[in-house]
């Protein structure tokens, strides 16, 4: 047993790369575990103190 791909599936990431309706690199797709993790991802830089 493992925890899988750390940055996320290859594979899945391509296929969500073909859901734009241009061109994206799989590379720049962030992957998270629900939305919990996207959402953390989403507001963290919004709130850190060099931002304010």
């Amino acid at each position: 047993m493992n925890y899988g791909w750390i940055e996320g599936s290859p594979d899945f990431k391509a296929e969500a790369a073909k859901l734009y309706r241009r061109e994206v690199n799989p590379d720049h797709i962030l992957q998270t575990n629900g939305c919990t993790g996207a959402n953390l991802n989403a507001t963290w830089p919004r709130s850190s103190p060099a931002t304010m």
